[in-house]
């Protein structure tokens, strides 16, 4: 009687946790105490929700990452426009970079450096459609000007780098 009783309630725990097994399964993919996987979530569905977790933080990071640097360079451009004719040198030759000088007027425009003087030096001539790269340092300006001799643009870059100057009219 006594193994007999036993034996009915081994087969009664055995039936009430496979019931418990099937009906946990099924409402795995629910989520509840503060995103703690249940013990009988599949392995493979608690990787994924961990896969998901770390996705999410990463893509937030990158965001947020990207906001803030563009926002750092959008305080402090890299090349600075000048107002044509006003008095300017080159200060000193310490950080180097490149200007990419592409000319998209119908004419042939001039590019001067204005050494540490403040002395024009004719450094190249583009015809329409003509690019040309420059290495130079910041501090030092550069004038611009057309055919008959106008200033078109004067500038001074500010930080390292290889920057596109497009010459338009």
């Amino acid at each position: 009687d006594l193994v007999l009783s036993a034996r009915i309630e081994r087969v009664q725990h055995r039936l009430s946790s496979r019931r418990w097994l099937v009906a946990c399964r099924q409402r795995s993919f629910a989520i509840s105490r503060a995103w703690r996987p249940r013990p009988c979530q599949p392995r493979a569905v608690r990787l994924a929700l961990l896969v998901l977790i770390i996705g999410l933080f990463s893509f937030l990071a990158t965001n947020l990452l990207e906001a803030s640097t563009q926002t750092i360079a959008s305080s402090t451009p890299p090349v600075t426009g000048l107002e044509c004719g006003s008095p300017r040198k080159s200060l000193v030759s310490n950080t180097s970079l490149h200007l990419v000088f592409s000319n998209q007027t119908k004419g042939t425009v001039s590019i001067y450096w204005l050494d540490f003087n403040g002395e024009s030096v004719l450094y190249n001539t583009l015809a329409p459609s003509e690019s040309y790269t420059q290495q130079t340092y910041v501090t030092h300006p550069w004038v611009i000007e057309d055919a008959k001799g106008r200033c078109i643009v004067q500038l001074v870059p500010n930080e390292a780098g290889t920057y596109d100057i497009p010459i338009r009219r």
